[in-house]
């Protein structure tokens, strides 16, 4: 019995004194909960990228195969290859492009794929410039602009499946800032008394 009457002793303690110095409990609780939000969502989770790259036809069937034939996307976005499962396919007319990392790396993706836009319509003047350097019979349109490479749409970020989830995380960093909380009030209640003792 005097066990149990110690415990409920402690217990009723503990809640008054963190009743008295709730603002540094809930300060270091809700520090912890909101660091880890951001931690879960930035650093722990996984996120696939995706973007697609239109790539425009002529009314020059020649000049079509050899700007598909001759068109290196891989050459175009080199730095991509940081980014691990990174996968590139193409479905005419579209170049599909899809990554997988951490949400603050996407920023960096979206870079990326803005820069090699531009490397892509590079390469195809060029492509298209030799092509009728070489075939000047067959030459388009004069008064017709280069095709250009565009964005088919902004590039996406989706939550990637079978992972656990930031609420999980968050449960996780919610327990860390009950604990934490609790050792918190102790030491400013411990050094509070220390510091009217001296």
């Amino acid at each position: 019995m005097t066990s149990k009457n110690n415990d409920e002793i402690n217990l009723k303690e503990l809640f008054y004194t963190v009743a008295e110095y709730k603002w540094i409990f809930l300060i270091i609780f809700f520090a912890f909960l909101i660091i880890g939000g951001a931690i879960s969502s930035s650093f722990l989770l996984q996120y696939q990228f995706n973007a697609a790259l239109n790539l425009p036809k002529t009314n020059n069937q020649a000049l079509n195969y050899v700007i598909d034939s001759n068109i290196r996307i891989n050459q175009a976005m080199p730095n991509l290859y940081k980014f691990k499962n990174i996968t590139f396919s193409y479905y005419a007319p579209n170049f599909n492009i899809a990554v997988q990392a951490h949400k603050k790396d996407f920023d960096t993706f979206k870079k990326m794929v803005y820069t090699g836009q531009i490397n892509l319509n590079n390469q195809m003047k060029q492509i298209i410039a030799n092509y009728l350097s070489q075939a000047p019979e067959k030459n388009i349109n004069n008064s017709q602009p280069y095709p250009s490479i565009r964005l088919v749409s902004e590039p996406t970020l989706s939550l990637l499946p079978n992972q656990i989830s930031i609420f999980s995380w968050l449960k996780l960093f919610m327990v860390l800032g009950i604990c934490f909380g609790l050792i918190g009030v102790y030491l400013y209640k411990e050094l509070s008394k220390l510091y009217t003792t001296l």
